[in-house]
């Protein structure tokens, strides 16, 4: 009889403060693995894509990356399972800025989904986990596949032919350029489980998000950790956001993810090296994706984007002024007496100068003949010729005043 196997993954989710999901900002694993380049970030090609082993994925906003679904039992490949596990990790891989959850890892991601739990239950048989592989690796070839990921572990130790079967799964999909990498477990300090202590299996443990500390539940011993707990998620269901706990399995995503981004700008990595570089730039063995990218000479892409120049500030307005009082147009009257203009105004403010100007017709043009300035209401002029017109307009010395309207007078005929 094929021993069943439980995966043990926890759903502790505290709902997040902000009553908006899906803002467009890192969630806090990818900043903690410093991943949140991948948001802005153009792949040079085709993503590669990730093959899920687990309990199934349905459709919903944020797994629109899914581009097949396989099943152990011959099923439509939908998430059954009572925790719906495997939609949440789906979830955080590729959810795509649409209102609907959170912004995943990467959301350009491609994923191949396989179901292989049993049905309707949070547990799995180590038959489902070494055909996920196999069939992993026979779909690589034509999906693209670079990275297969199971985000399930047991304690339960395979023996016989499920124990040969793993083996020859996880060989075979490394043999043919996968990368297999597989939840440590949640076992409260205890070591990995099977299968992720299968011999070329990228085991992966888990780390608080925030502190960057083992999560409690992680198992041990693991070739790298990952944020696993005090993560951002969101329901299935209704997309609300929430903070809280995923443990090894999205860790493992987390890995799986990285692992598919490295592999998408350099497609010449073996998937021994790919995993080597991820190792030798964890920083105290925590994942760090932008290290790795680094450090193969793709810091270009990692570096964060210039920040925009701030314009600088205009300038204030002038303080506003009062305007300047307009002196009235002249009330003229003008006699003349003999060769003399007499000219008054009755309308002269205080303190404002009058202005006369007089005009003769040449032609058609007007030619000044004569002009005076007084502080007076009255002046004479002496023409000596016929004059046309004259002008007259107020001025005020100190500037306080605006200059008055010109006012005209004519002979009368």
């Amino acid at each position: 009889m094929r021993r069943l196997v439980t995966a043990t993954c926890l759903l502790a989710l505290a709902l997040a403060s902000p009553a908006r999901a899906d803002e467009v900002v890192p969630t806090a694993q990818a900043t903690a693995a410093r991943m949140d380049f991948l948001l802005r970030a153009t792949p040079p090609r085709e993503p590669a894509a990730i093959c899920f082993v687990g309990t199934g994925i349905n459709a919903n906003p944020d797994t629109a990356g899914v581009i097949q679904r396989l099943s152990l039992q011959r099923l439509d490949g939908t998430d059954r399972s009572p925790t719906l596990n495997g939609t949440r990790l789906a979830m955080l891989i590729g959810g795509r800025a649409n209102g609907f959850g959170v912004v995943g890892l990467w959301p350009q991601a491609r994923i191949v989904s396989y179901q292989s739990n049993i049905p309707g239950e949070d547990r799995y048989n180590f038959v489902g986990f070494a055909e996920g592989i196999r069939q992993c690796d026979v779909w690589s070839e034509t999906r693209g596949i670079k990275v297969i990921v199971v985000t399930a572990a047991t304690e339960a130790v395979p023996v016989g032919d499920d124990a040969l079967e793993l083996y020859d799964a996880v060989l075979t999909a490394r043999l043919n350029d996968l990368n297999v990498v597989i939840a440590g477990g949640d076992f409260n300090g205890r070591p990995i489980g099977s299968p992720a202590n299968v011999q070329g299996a990228f085991s992966v443990g888990a780390v608080d998000a925030a502190t960057g500390q083992p999560c409690p539940t992680s198992a041990t011993r693991a070739a790298i950790v990952a944020p696993g707990c005090s993560i951002d998620l969101a329901d299935p269901r209704t997309g609300a956001a929430a903070r809280g706990t995923l443990g090894t399995g999205a860790a493992a995503v987390v890995t799986a993810t990285a692992l598919a981004a490295l592999r998408t700008w350099r497609p010449d990595l073996a998937p021994d090296v790919a995993e080597r570089i991820l190792g030798e730039t964890a920083a105290a063995g925590r994942l760090d994706l932008t290290a790795a990218f680094d450090s193969i000479g793709l810091s270009g892409l990692t570096a964060a984007p210039p920040a925009p120049v701030a314009e600088p500030p205009a300038p204030p307005p002038p303080p506003p002024t009062e305007a300047k009082p307009r002196l009235p147009r002249p009330k003229l009257t003008v006699r003349k007496r003999g060769r003399t203009l007499l000219v008054r105004s009755a309308n002269r403010p205080r303190g404002a100068t009058l202005t006369v100007r007089v005009y003769r017709r040449d032609g058609k043009k007007l030619r000044r003949i004569a002009q005076r300035t007084v502080r007076s209401s009255k002046l004479s002029l002496r023409v000596t010729r016929r004059w046309a017109r004259v002008t007259g307009h107020f001025k005020d010395p100190t500037g306080a005043r605006l200059a008055s309207p010109s006012a005209v007078v004519t002979p009368r005929r």
